[in-house]
């Protein structure tokens, strides 16, 4: 009997798909690729259909980077400007070496000029002064009107210049994303710009200062969002402009995220004038050694207390307030006047977003008893972020009955009706340690005696927030017509990245649905 016989050829599944879906795949590959110019040729080398396939669509070469590391990347560039046919473009531009630089300066835009009118987006990357001036040579010696998106990212990770500025193309006139790290642009129109970030260096040579920022963004008459970005160094300025205000009329969206400095932090927000911004989000400062200026809470809460007595303050309508966790670790009882300064500036919000490491926040809400009475009176809306332990859920739960009126929980034990014993704190791992609740106790125990010997630093917040009592914000949550306080209930509850997978956890859940509309698990 003859053996049967065996197709020597694998299957090509890939061929027997159709067209759209391949190229459906291809852009979702290429999209999570490292790698560009790999990826897209490793494609086109897996079977002669899938390859035409892939030389045809021109979107597919429209994503290109070029580099003076990588001389190769000239010729794929140019393929990939003849591929993508009309199509707008979106390019990288790095630059690492500093010998001949006006020959690279040349050669760039030898290659780059072809499709200068097409460029849509233009990303670029220097580490040497020597790389910068290819960058700005090759910015001012290439016409780019349809150029909407900008990133000049010049990080002084290995030397430093004396000239910061730069020119954009077009001055800038139709940009609507620009993002700047260690740069300033200079005779630029920024009339039209949508969206502005600004970052800090990764050495000590050069910082943003208040005037510079404020100049763009007041430059920048349409700006709907604006985020500072902290990195290796803490996002700070010193202060070049005291009591300077900077108006930002469309400003909707404001971020601080990273290495952000509470000196920086609170003097911007003071200064601001954004009569429609909605969202925040902050970053717990960094309170590290080398930040350059540290906060002055006394000063902080004067000025407070000034803007609201001139009726000067205009950032009233922010609804939605983000609060991520600083990079270093430390406890978050280190920035309690922070905290506490957050709460007067944001007094009418009604969402607030927490990860769990400053879950904290809620209990010196608690603590202080101002937001049972007078702040926060709008606040119906909790989002936990993180992998919350039972004792964290307690204290959401406990919050959230105490603002309700139900009555608190009592964390250092419950009582057997409330099933405390199953669950008790003490049985479970929580992001606290009992170092970090010593630390809190020596500053709020440093706090109140540097208050009265006069001293400085950061914990004189807690007394000097007692000081300034009677600040305008005190108002938030008060009916003038009944002449008492009031406050919104939390209706909507929810917790992100949470399994629950112990019966503690589980009963805290279904207490915390007994006291809340909605509590969401996502």
């Amino acid at each position: 009997m003859a053996a049967p016989k065996h197709d020597p050829k694998p299957v090509d599944h890939l061929s027997k798909l159709p067209t759209e879906l391949l190229i459906l795949i291809a852009r979702f590959y290429l999209r999570s690729s490292e790698i560009y110019f790999s990826s897209i040729f490793r494609l086109t080398r897996t079977n002669s259909r899938l390859r035409q396939i892939i030389i045809a669509t021109p979107d597919l070469w429209a994503s290109f980077g070029i580099s003076d590391a990588e001389s190769e990347s000239y010729d794929l560039v140019r393929l990939c400007i003849e591929r993508s046919q009309s199509l707008p473009l979106d390019i990288q531009l790095y630059t690492f070496n500093t010998s001949q630089r006006g020959g690279l300066r040349d050669h760039f835009c030898d290659v780059l000029r072809p499709a200068a009118p097409r460029i849509r987006m233009l990303i670029t990357y220097m580490t040497t002064y020597g790389g910068l001036n290819v960058v700005r040579g090759v910015l001012e010696n290439l016409e780019m009107p349809m150029l909407e998106e900008v990133s000049l990212d010049y990080p002084s990770m290995f030397d430093d210049g004396p000239d910061r500025t730069i020119k954009i193309p077009g001055g800038g006139t139709n940009l609507r994303t620009l993002t700047l790290t260690g740069l300033v642009p200079i005779n630029s129109n920024l009339s039209n710009l949508k969206s502005l970030t600004l970052g800090s260096t990764s050495g000590a040579w050069w910082q943003w200062s208040t005037s510079s920022i404020s100049a763009l963004v007041t430059k920048s008459t349409s700006l709907e969002n604006l985020t500072f970005v902290g990195g290796e160094c803490t996002f700070d300025v010193e202060d070049d402009s005291a009591g300077s205000v900077l108006l930002s009329p469309l400003l909707r969206h404001l971020g601080m995220r990273g290495r952000i400095s509470a000196n920086f932090a609170t003097r911007f927000l003071l200064a601001l004038h954004a009569p429609n911004l909605e969202t925040v989000n902050v970053t717990t400062p960094s309170v590290c050694y080398e930040t350059m200026v540290p906060a002055d809470w006394e000063e902080v809460m004067d000025r407070l207390d000034e803007k609201y007595v001139e009726g000067n303050w205009t950032v009233e309508n922010v609804r939605a307030l983000v609060i991520d966790p600083e990079a270093g670790g430390y406890s978050s009882g280190h920035n309690r006047n922070f905290f506490r300064f957050l709460k007067n500036v944001f007094p009418y919000i009604t969402s607030l977003d927490l990860d769990v490491a400053e879950i904290e926040v809620l209990r010196i809400c608690k603590e202080e008893n101002d937001v049972f009475d007078v702040e926060w009176g709008h606040l119906n809306k909790l989002i936990l972020r993180g992998n919350p332990s039972p004792r964290a859920l307690k204290r959401l739960l406990d919050f959230v009955r105490s603002r309700n009126g139900t009555g608190p929980v009592d964390f250092e034990g419950e009582s057997e009706e409330e099933g405390g014993d199953e669950y008790d704190e003490a049985d479970y791992d929580d992001e606290e340690t009992e170092e970090d609740e010593t630390d809190e106790e020596d500053e709020d125990e440093g706090s109140e005696s540097k208050s009265e010997d006069g001293g400085e630093g950061g914990n004189e917040g807690a007394s000097n927030e007692e000081k300034h009592e009677a600040s305008g914000v005190v108002g938030a949550g008060v009916d003038e017509d009944a002449g008492s306080s009031w406050l919104m209930p939390i209706e909507t509850v929810v917790i992100k990245g949470r399994e629950i997978t112990d019966a503690a956890s589980g009963e805290l859940l279904r207490l915390l649905r007994e006291e809340v509309q909605v509590v969401e698990i996502a």
